[in-house]
């Protein structure tokens, strides 16, 4: 259940913009796939919808490379300079669109910041750590007693900076606050995620 604080952030939000949805999504196709990789890596109690949201906040479900600048390939946008080397060795046809291996991959990293995630059970901050260096997310996420509004705040009083969210040839067209771009990206992947939510009740895991 989204406790109050997080209702009024998310009203916030969507009044600002923050919660309209920048792509005209249909992630129906990768349902089954991403289901399966999941069951495979994670198991099969995880809450498998939230990895098909996150793939419609990354890129609406549409096979994308490149839209941060990084070289970052597909559904999930996942960057092949932090990755490569560990994906190719384990999953060889991870950049290869719609194989399974990609999916597999996806469900691999998802896996590792579940490892890394201070809150192991609210799964915002695993996939918060995914958008941003879970040392900072964890880091608020510690100080907030794994309550994300808590934590937004925290956020926002101590460490926000000016990140660079889109760049061209090297070069830095648009800049935002980190703490906006993070803590707008969690929201955004449980919303998009409930969507695809097949009414199981979800007892080891929560998101908030």
């Amino acid at each position: 259940m989204v406790g109050r604080g997080v209702v009024k952030l998310l009203v916030l939000w969507v009044l600002l913009g923050f919660g309209c949805s920048v792509w005209a999504s249909d992630c129906k196709k990768v349902v089954v796939k991403v289901k399966s990789a999941s069951e495979i890596v994670l198991g099969i109690s995880y809450p498998w919808w939230y990895n098909v949201g996150q793939m419609e906040v990354e890129s609406g479900c549409i096979w994308r490379t490149s839209l941060d600048g990084w070289g970052s390939i597909g559904y999930a946008q996942i960057t092949p300079v932090f990755w490569d080397r560990v994906l190719r060795r384990l999953f060889p046809g991870w950049r290869v669109k719609d194989s399974t291996d990609y999916f597999l991959a996806h469900a691999y990293v998802v896996k590792d910041c579940l490892k890394s995630a201070y809150c192991k059970k609210n799964l915002w901050n695993v996939y918060q750590c995914y958008n941003r260096s879970c040392g900072k997310v964890n880091r608020e996420a510690r100080e907030g007693s794994c309550i994300w509004e808590r934590a937004f705040s925290i956020c926002n009083e101590k460490y926000t900076e000016s990140i660079c969210v889109w760049r061209v040839n090297g070069s830095c067209k648009q800049w935002r606050m980190s703490c906006d771009i993070n803590y707008s990206y969690g929201f955004k992947v449980w919303r998009a995620g409930k969507k695809y939510d097949p009414g199981v009740v979800e007892r080891e895991w929560r998101y908030w």
